[in-house]
């Protein structure tokens, strides 16, 4: 299961976060100006966009929400001085609250979730009208050689996880019941210091794994060790081994309306922190 995989890998996640923190970044800076009350951050993992959140929203209080235990577990320490942080335990599809949100954010997690048009649906109901929502996510051209050559030295053992494309991100969003204001798309390339390193680091991240209930095996060491040897030998650059990141932001607003507690004063919002 996915929640198990990061639960594993939450004290290790922000040792190498560079494509997750511009993504986060990315979306930040296309959200208008807004003075909310309430922000739930959805897989909101280490905290990273949560941070930011604080810093930008001095007045809000947030929920951060994720499926993992350990994440949840390592961002209630890691914000434990927070009182406007409240962590929360659970799955986005099905996330019940008492509360309204005036914006709801995510960043770098709902490519995960099996059907993002339901998860986006659901999570639009949860919008105060006039409520802001904003997602970035990795799409299906990140770790494009990864995926390459990993079908070239192992064709039968298949990825069980698709990352969406842009249309389909686009289409979910509008299906949502929202009008989107802004929209982005990105690649960025970023360089390892060998092939090895980039395959820990995607480990320790907990992006990589065999699934044997979904049917997808681990690579062997030979194959693992050909994988390494072809990487290094395709892709390198002057600094190690480049990897392709996809980027895509969307940000819309709920009936089209700017959110009730919008403020015209820019000058008390904060910067990216």
């Amino acid at each position: 299961m996915i929640e198990h995989r990061f639960t594993a890998a939450a004290a290790t996640y922000d040792l190498h976060d560079c494509p997750q923190r511009e993504l986060a970044e990315r979306l930040l800076a296309l959200i208008p100006p807004l003075h909310p009350g309430r922000i739930l951050d959805v897989g909101a993992g280490t905290g990273l966009l949560t941070q930011y959140l604080l810093d930008r929203y001095p007045d809000a209080d947030i929920d951060a929400l994720d499926m993992a235990p350990g994440m949840v577990e390592f961002g209630c320490k890691r914000f434990q001085r927070q009182p406007r942080v409240t962590w929360r335990l659970g799955d986005a599809r099905h996330y019940r609250s008492t509360h309204r949100y005036d914006l709801i954010v995510s960043n770098a997690a709902l490519q995960w979730v099996p059907s993002l048009p339901s998860a986006l649906a659901h999570l639009v109901g949860l919008l105060e009208p006039g409520g802001a929502v904003g997602i970035g996510v990795m799409l299906s051209g990140t770790l494009a050689e990864l995926h390459t050559l990993r079908g070239q030295v192992a064709p039968s053992k298949k990825t069980s996880v698709q990352l969406p494309c842009w249309k389909d991100v686009l289409s979910a969003v509008g299906d949502a019941g929202v009008e989107i204001i802004q929209s982005d798309r990105a690649l960025n390339r970023v360089g390892y210091e060998s092939a090895a390193m980039f395959l820990r680091i995607l480990h320790n991240q907990g992006v990589t794994g065999g699934h044997p209930d979904r049917g997808m095996q681990l690579l062997n060491r030979t194959e693992l060790s050909r994988l390494v040897r072809l990487y290094e030998e395709l892709y390198s650059c002057d600094s190690g081994v480049t990897a392709t990141y996809e980027y895509g932001v969307v940000v819309a607003v709920k009936n089209g309306r700017p959110s009730a507690t919008e403020t015209a004063d820019k000058s008390q919002l904060g910067g990216l922190g």
